[in-house]
């Protein structure tokens, strides 16, 4: 399944923040959100829409990454 993973680098609210996500059509998953801490930040308490992220770049794709992404 890493061919549908790929994470993103990318701004919220001016903090850089890095976005777990995968292409997989047979999954339905909450994305994490952390920052450089690693800390979770759309926690069950606080809710980020991924609309809301901006500027973002892939900086890792699995192994023959099937996916297609347009920002």
């Amino acid at each position: 399944f890493m061919k549908y993973c790929y994470i993103v680098q990318a701004e919220f609210e001016g903090e850089t923040v890095f976005v777990y996500e995968d292409c997989n059509p047979l999954t339905n998953k909450v994305v994490p959100v952390l920052n450089c801490q690693g800390v979770v930040l759309n926690t069950g308490e606080n809710s980020i829409g991924l609309g809301n992220i901006e500027n973002k770049t892939i900086i890792w794709k699995g192994n023959n990454f099937v996916c297609t992404v347009d920002f």
